[in-house]
């Protein structure tokens, strides 16, 4: 017999366990399951027996940006960080690419910079480490992202393909992290045409696809970074291994690859040397399409480069196409300290570059420091003036960016009106809705008011025992009221209406064409010139063509021949002359000497005008001589009277413009001393006015709307030469005061002729410039009675500067016999005290 001990053991045994619950059970079996690891995409590199790569896989120079530093034979790129190069992003492009095949390469980040970014004028923004890894086609831009012909990824785990990214975040990266970027293009693999990206051989991205652009194409290892040191590892041995073995970019079969072209013999320099608003930038667009294994060195190109970079910039250019504005707020690129650094960097680098340097290019001296600054062992230098005629395709270029510039301003011009007329057609749709409503309202009101008079009426006559009376009163009075039917006849019939709108032709779209005159132009015009205007009248007068015996190898003459260039230079420069104002242009002594004499003269005639006190008006019926000429003395016209007897204030305001005139046109030859200038161009007029006199010259104080309409009215003494439009004298450059006052007489009589003749357009209407006398006179006088500081005060008043809790500020005057007369300063309790 068995124990009983046993016995309940094997029953407890055979008895059926509870079920545990199926939540539970579940939970169970998955902590007993393994997890099962996601299988890899990719499978092992299969033997490859063809030629393997000999060239050595790095960057030449060519295919790096110029803030970029490759160390250890390419094995390490680092980034320029002073000088404003900390903002700029760097890109550097492999010299072998891949057409065919799997491969990988590797970048490491083994240093992060963070650079001072320098005094900010208007806000701080603290240049950022930036990484991106991909491929890219030949002739694709160094900074990945910027075009399309690329594929990449962030350190913030963004895919880019061209300029488009992905809105699904991959795996990020950073220091010390060996990132790895797979790219697919055999044709046999499921993942053909795609690239991936693995971290620390651990696969981070799905495999991403190649743009439809990119298939087909040589992709070379391509890296964009700033503020950051790398270390790029294209093979043959990988620093992480992935899941799977693939072969590196070094390892790479020979059939699988493209070589990119490696520079041969010395690098060239370019000094395009063309006019100012003359085509240089559009003719160096051109040539670059053409040539595009040169890099332009230009303000113009770091602006763009710091855009792209992310640098944030205020809208629209300014100062000129030559030094354009940075207006970023970051000082070491606002000053152009970035400029200075690629211009120092650049001779140091072999490669091809076109000097884009409007003002340098143009003056000799200039391009002699330019030239010494590239090494003839490393760069042939080569000079191609662009000036004279451009050629057909150049002109058909400029009419057709013409034509479509002014196609959309058209079109533009064309939505704004169409806009327009919607928005007053919905206007007007809302305002009649308003309207019907409003009259709905009305009617429902007065219906409302009708029924409760209607009801009170029956109630009152129902209560003196008239009810009959009242619904035949109410009957005839609902005869009287128009039928419903009736009132929508009477109404208008907007259907109709709505109809006749829909039947309303719109305005076709304009189509631009170039008038004749557009047509006769060879140059694009743009919102800025080449040259600032104070640049450009520094430096015009040195405006010359380059020659060999300056130092370059070659001068090609693009347009015209040597002969005509040189002509057509000199020609610019003798008009610039002309055109172009003096910025540091002082009046002369002569000047100063003369204007005191004419305004000396010019007061003693008005004085002698005056009537004085105490005197009785003398009366004079004897009219003035008929010539004018032959009056010797105009204090004395031969009766005793001056020939400005009849002066008023617009006659003597006449008189002085005429000498001022004549005092600026007269002085600007003797200080100019250039017998190339001529005289005072009409679009400088109201600058030098304003330089020799210290006061505006509006034609409006005049009661005239321009300058030509100005000078109309003293053409006896200054004239516009319409074939330079150059102001001229009509009188002697020695002329006497007393000239001026013949003229003022000569222009009086003839208005007066005039007016007695029925010509009321020959009045004068001066009364601006008399408020303008007015108001100067008034602060003149408020001046003289405000006491200088440190002058000494009128007896009699208290001058207090400063109150309790203010400083020096306040002003406060004592009474009649009040202290401070003839005192100096003294400290008062709470500011300075007469």
């Amino acid at each position: 017999m068995a124990p009983k001990k046993d016995m309940k053991k094997k029953a407890a045994e055979e008895e059926p366990k509870a079920e545990e619950p199926p939540a539970k059970k579940a939970k169970g079996e998955e902590e007993k399951a393994e997890p099962e690891e996601p299988k890899e995409k990719e499978q092992d590199a299969a033997a490859d027996k063809r030629p393997g790569l000999t060239k050595q896989v790095g960057f030449d120079p060519t295919g790096y940006s110029l803030n970029v530093v490759p160390t250890m034979g390419g094995k390490m790129l680092m980034s320029l960080s002073d000088g404003g190069m900390q903002y700029l992003v760097g890109g550097a492009r492999a010299n072998v690419g891949l057409k065919a095949g799997r491969y990988m390469f590797e970048v490491k980040v083994f240093e992060l910079l963070s650079p001072d970014e320098g005094k900010s004028k208007h806000r701080t923004q603290q240049p950022k480490q930036f990484l991106r890894v991909g491929f890219s086609t030949a002739d694709s831009p160094l900074l990945l992202g910027d075009a399309d012909g690329c594929v990449a990824f962030d350190a913030d785990g963004t895919f880019w393909a061209g300029t488009t990214k992905t809105t699904k975040p991959l795996g990020k990266f950073g220091r010390d992290m060996v990132v790895a970027v797979l790219i697919n293009l055999d044709p046999k693999s499921p993942n053909a045409n795609t690239v991936s990206l693995f971290r620390s051989g651990v696969r981070v991205s799905e495999p991403m696809p190649l743009p439809d652009d990119l298939k087909g194409k040589a992709l070379f290892p391509h890296i964009s970074f700033r503020n950051v040191s790398v270390q790029v590892n294209f093979g043959k041995a990988p620093m992480a291994a992935l899941p799977f073995t693939c072969r590196m970019v070094q390892d790479a079969a020979k059939p699988d690859t493209v070589e990119a072209a490696a520079p041969t013999g010395k690098a060239t320099v370019v000094f395009p040397v063309s006019l100012p608003d003359q085509g240089t930038f559009d003719w160096l667009d051109g040539w670059l399409e053409g040539n595009p294994s040169f890099t332009e060195l230009s303000d113009r190109k770091v602006n763009e480069w710091a855009v792209k970079s992310g640098v944030w910039k205020s809208k629209g250019w300014s100062g000129s196409n030559d030094k354009p504005y940075f207006n970023t707020g970051l000082a070491l690129l606002d000053d152009a300290s970035a400029s200075r650094v690629i211009q120092s960097i650049a001779p140091c680098v072999p490669r091809d570059y076109v000097l884009m340097e409007v003002k340098q290019n143009l003056c000799a001296e200039d391009r002699a420091a330019n030239l010494k600054k590239f090494s003839s062992d490393k760069f042939t230098k080569v000079a191609r003036v662009i000036v004279g005629k451009p050629p057909k395709a150049f002109v058909e270029k400029v009419h057709k960016t013409m034509l479509e510039q002014k196609q959309a301003k058209l079109e533009g011009e064309w939505n704004r009106r169409k806009a327009e007329k919607a928005r007053k057609k919905l206007a007007e749709k809302k305002q009649k809705e308003l309207a019907e409503k409003k009259k709905k309202n009305e009617e429902a009101m007065k219906k409302k008011a009708e029924e409760a008079a209607a009801k009170k009426a029956a109630e009152a006559a129902k209560a003196e025992g008239k009810e009959e009376e009242a619904k035949e009163e109410a009957k005839e009075e609902a005869k009287e009221e128009p039928k419903e039917e009736d009132v929508k006849k009477e109404e208008p019939e907007t259907k109709e209406e709505e109809k006749e709108e829909e039947e309303e032709e719109d305005e076709p779209m304009p189509v631009a064409e170039l008038t004749e005159e557009e047509k006769a132009q060879c140059f694009n015009t743009t919102s800025l010139s080449d040259l600032s205007p104070s640049e450009m009248s520094k430096a015009f007068g040195q405006f010359s063509i380059p020659t060999k015996a300056e130092g370059f190898d070659e001068v090609h003459f693009e347009w015209s021949d040597e002969k005509a260039s040189k002509k057509l230079v000199k020609d610019y420069v003798v008009k610039a002359k002309i055109t172009s104002r003096i910025d540091d242009l002082k009046p002369g002594e002569w000047f100063t000497t003369t204007k005191e004499a004419f305004d000396k003269f010019a007061a003693e005639c008005q004085e002698k005008t005056k009537k004085k006190e105490g005197e009785a008006e003398k009366k004079n019926d004897k009219p003035p001589p008929a010539d004018i000429d032959e009056v010797a003395n105009i204090h004395d016209s031969g009766d005793g009277t001056p020939l400005y007897k009849l002066f008023v204030f617009e006659d003597w305001a006449l008189h002085a413009l005429r000498y001022e005139l004549f005092l600026m046109a007269a002085s600007y030859k003797r200080d100019v001393n250039d017998p190339e200038r001529p005289g005072i161009h009409e679009s400088h007029i109201t600058y030098y006015y304003n330089k020799y006199f210290k006061k505006g010259l509006m034609a409006k104080h005049y009661g005239k709307e321009s300058l030509t309409d100005l000078l109309a009215l003293v053409k006896d003494t200054v004239a516009i030469d319409p074939s330079n439009g150059v102001l001229v004298l009509k009188v002697d450059e020695d002329s006497a005061a007393e000239v001026f006052v013949k003229k003022a007489e000569g222009g009086r009589r003839e208005r007066q002729r005039r007016i007695d003749a029925g010509d009321e357009t020959a009045r004068l209407d001066f009364s601006a410039l008399v408020k303008q006398k007015e108001m100067a006179e008034k602060q003149a006088a408020a001046r003289a009675a405000t006491p200088a500081a440190g002058a000494p005060a009128k007896a009699g008043a208290t001058w207090t500067s400063g109150t309790k809790g203010q400083g020096d500020k306040g002003w406060g005057k004592g009474g009649a016999g009040g202290k401070g007369g003839g005192k100096a300063w003294a400290p008062g309790k709470y500011g300075k005290k007469w």
